[in-house]
């Protein structure tokens, strides 16, 4: 990332923390909220939620392996630089609006930037993908009348895709991109990527493989946050769980804000309560959910020196 992107990551972030902030000091009674986190989630408890949401990683990291060795049959890559590139990228992601900095997994490894960054892109597509639909049904399964609004909605989102993706195929946008100095001097490479891509695109069993996984992700993280609303017995359903965490999460996705704080959180915070949620445990769930995200970023960071360290000596070989 350039340092002027690196700077408004940290802006956005400030303000998401702000709001998290906000939403636990002034909103509500933290005695009370300690209390209720105390008495029902256990040390063990915590560390089995925390491994769980580890363990992502490995699956995410297997995806890439699957689908960059079914590209690339000829020139493959192995499961432990998988692993190394999908933790150092997920790294970055957590600092990064909307996690783009999961894209950025190919400036690891720069001999193979543009066969890591095509199988990314189509990987970062159908994560986004899957929380839209997820957010779309958890409304549509809690609130029946907006079914119409969320297939207006979904149509017109297919409906800007295949207009770009028109746009992007028509002779006249070509000519315009052309043009611009950064296309220029990168002419090459952005076709390359482009070819692969499309090689993807067009593979069956490399598009039903992505999506499999990243749905595989998904009910990782919704079972962590039912297993914690279960344990505060807050008595919501599976589909209270899609509706409040799925839409949270798209709302965080949105504001751009790195990892969704404070809008993620105040948005999920306010949906349990909205299906009749106690508030202490609504916003205990929430907290806990949050404080997950430190022994990932350890971990995820742990990944990001050692893949330095690891391609940086292998380029220079």
């Amino acid at each position: 990332m350039s340092n002027k992107k690196a700077g408004k990551s940290k802006w956005l972030f400030l303000v998401g923390t702000l709001i998290f902030l906000f939403l636990i000091l002034f909103k509500f009674d933290t005695s009370s909220l300690i209390s209720v986190v105390s008495d029902n989630i256990s040390g063990p408890f915590f560390l089995f939620l925390s491994l769980l949401i580890i363990f992502v990683l490995v699956p995410r990291a297997f995806r890439f392996y699957v689908l960059f060795n079914h590209l690339f049959k000829e020139d493959k890559i192995s499961l432990k630089d998988s692993l190394l590139l999908t933790g150092a990228s997920f790294y970055l992601a957590l600092a990064t609006p909307s996690k783009v900095g999961d894209t950025a997994r190919g400036l690891f490894l720069k001999e193979r930037a543009l066969e890591i960054t095509a199988v990314t892109l189509i990987e970062y597509f159908f994560d986004i993908f899957i929380v839209i639909c997820i957010a779309g049904c958890g409304i549509v399964a809690v609130y029946r009348q907006y079914l119409a609004a969320f297939a207006l909605f979904f149509l017109i989102f297919i409906s800007i895709l295949v207009i770009l993706v028109y746009l992007l195929k028509s002779g006249s946008a070509k000519r315009a991109v052309c043009k611009l100095k950064w296309f220029k001097q990168t002419e090459e490479k952005l076709v390359l990527l482009k070819s692969h891509v499309k090689k993807g695109l067009q593979s069956g069993i490399f598009l039903s493989t992505a999506f499999i996984f990243s749905c595989f992700f998904n009910a990782i993280y919704f079972l962590v946050f039912y297993l914690i609303l279960h344990r505060l017995e807050a008595g919501t359903s599976v589909v209270d769980v899609l509706f409040s965490a799925g839409v949270g999460m798209f709302i965080g996705t949105l504001t751009f804000i790195p990892m969704g704080m404070g809008t993620r959180d105040a948005s999920t915070y306010g949906l349990l309560c909205s299906i009749g949620t106690d508030p202490d445990i609504a916003i205990s769930s929430v907290i806990i959910m949050r404080s997950l995200t430190i022994p990932l970023l350890l971990v995820s960071l742990a990944c990001y020196f050692l893949a330095i360290s690891r391609f940086n000596k292998r380029q220079k070989l």
